[in-house]
C-alpha cells in the first residue's frame, strides 16, 4: 500500500509539472508577471525506499539492461525448489533479495532489466516455499495471523525485514530517488471468506517505484498443507505487467463442492491517474484438484478519486466491482462504474452501470 501512494505521488508530480510548464509558457509569451503555481506535494510525507545515486538515462533496452546485468555473481535464475529446513530457505531468499536490491531505477522508469526478470520470479517462488515450509512446520496451528507472524519472524531472524530501508520522502523529491527491486513489502495469510478450510496467501515485492503481488491457495491433504493454486505475474518487460492492488473473493461452495474465485488488480504505471483494472473468474472443482479460468477482462479506472481505489463485493449471482472510470469530457470527466458479474456454471455474464461524477 505504501508504494501505491508513492505511485500516486509520481502521477501528481508529473501532472503538477505539466501545469507549471503551461503557466510559464503563457507568462513568457505575453510577458506578463503572474505568480507561478508550485509543484504539488503530499502531506503527510510518503514512506518509500530511497537511494540518491543517479544513473545515466539510456533509451536502448539492451544498453539499459547492461547497466545492471553482466557483471554480477548473483544473477543465476536457477530454481532448485524448497530447501529441507527454513534456515536454508531464508538464506536463499536473502541471497536473491541482495541481488535484486542492487538494481535501482528512477521513479519514471517502466522497463525491467533483463537480469531482474528471472530473479523476481525466483524470489516469488522462494518466498512461496518458505511459507509452505512454515505452514507444515506448524500443522496444528490454524490461526492465519499467527502463521503470518511465524513467517515474518523467520525472515527477521535471517536478517530480512518487511518494508525495509524506509525513508520519509516528499513528492517534490521523487524524481531524485532511485527505487530498488526485491524489497518484501507485505506478506498476508488469511482464511478466505466462505472457506475456513483453506489458506489464502499474498506476497508483495517491490519493482522499482511500484509493487507486484502474487496470490496462492493452500489446502490440507492428509495433514499436509500443499499448494493448490498460484496467480503470479512473470517475465514481464515493463512495470505494467505486475499486479498492483490485488484483491480476491471466494464464492460459497455449491452442492458438489465447486466454487468460484474472483481476482482483480491494477496495471501499475508511473504517470497519469488513468489506468486499467483487470479481473478474472476461476472455477474450482473436485476439492481444488481441477480449476480453470472461465472469464477475464479489463476496464479503464481513474485513481484520483476517494479511497479505496475499487470495491469488490460478493453477490447472490456472482461478484461486483465498483470504481471511478469512463472518461467523458471536462465537465463530467469520469463516472462511477459498477460491473456486475453473473456466474452460472461455466459462463459469466457482465452487466455494466455508470453515472457521471462532477469534479470536486
Amino acid at each position: 500500500m505504501r508504494r501505491f501512494y508513492v505511485y500516486l505521488a509520481i502521477s501528481l508530480f508529473f501532472f503538477a509539472s505539466s501545469i507549471s510548464l503551461t503557466y510559464y509558457f503563457v507568462w513568457f509569451t505575453k510577458n506578463v508577471k503572474t505568480s507561478m503555481p508550485t509543484n504539488l506535494s503530499i502531506n503527510p510525507p510518503l514512506l518509500v525506499s530511497s537511494n540518491n545515486v543517479k544513473i545515466n538515462p539510456v533509451d536502448d533496452q539492451q544498453a539499459f539492461s547492461s547497466q545492471f546485468c553482466g557483471k554480477s555473481n548473483w544473477q543465476s535464475s536457477d530454481y532448485t525448489g524448497p530447501q529441507k529446513n527454513w534456515q536454508d530457505q531464508v538464506a536463499r531468499v536473502r541471497s536473491t533479495i541482495y541481488g535484486l536490491n542492487n538494481i535501482k531505477v528512477e521513479s519514471d522508469e517502466p522497463r525491467i532489466p533483463s537480469c531482474a526478470k528471472p530473479l523476481l520470479t525466483k524470489l516469488k517462488h522462494e518466498l512461496r516455499d518458505l511459507i509452505g515450509l512454515t505452514l507444515n512446520d506448524y500443522k496444528k496451528t490454524d490461526d492465519p495471523k499467527r502463521l503470518q507472524k511465524l513467517v515474518i519472524d523467520r525472515l527477521k531472524k535471517g536478517g530480512i525485514r518487511i518494508n525495509s530501508n524506509v525513508d520519509e520522502v516528499w513528492a517534490d523529491d521523487i524524481v531524485d530517488i532511485l527505487f530498488p527491486y526485491g524489497d518484501i513489502e507485505d506478506i498476508e495469510i488469511k482464511h478466505p471468506n466462505n472457506h475456513p478450510e483453506l489458506l489464502a496467501v499474498t506476497t508483495t515485492i517491490s519493482i522499482g517505484s511500484t509493487t507486484d503481488t502474487s496470490f496462492y491457495i493452500y489446502k490440507t491433504v492428509k495433514e499436509h498443507r500443499e499448494l493448490a493454486f498460484n496467480f503470479e505475474a512473470q517475465n514481464y518487460d515493463q512495470m505494467n505487467g505486475a499486479h498492483l492492488e490485488l484483491r480476491y473473493l471466494f464464492s460459497p461452495s455449491g452442492n458438489n463442492g465447486d466454487f468460484f474465485l474472483f481476482i482483480a488488480d491494477i496495471t501499475p504505471w508511473f504517470i497519469s491517474n488513468w489506468h486499467s483494472i483487470r479481473f478474472s473468474v476461476f472455477k474450482f472443482e473436485n476439492n481444488l484438484t481441477e480449476y480453470k479460468e472461465i472469464y477475464s477482462g479489463d476496464h479503464e479506472i481513474y485513481l484520483g478519486g476517494e479511497p479505496p481505489v475499487y470495491r469488490m463485493l460478493l453477490t447472490k449471482e456472482g461478484f461486483t466491482l465498483k470504481f471511478s472510470g469512463d472518461f467523458e469530457d471536462s465537465e463530467n470527466p469520469w463516472k462511477a462504474v459498477k460491473l456486475s458479474f453473473k456466474v452460472n456454471g461455466n459462463s459469466v455474464t457482465l452487466f455494466k452501470e455508470n453515472k457521471p461524477i462532477k469534479p470536486q
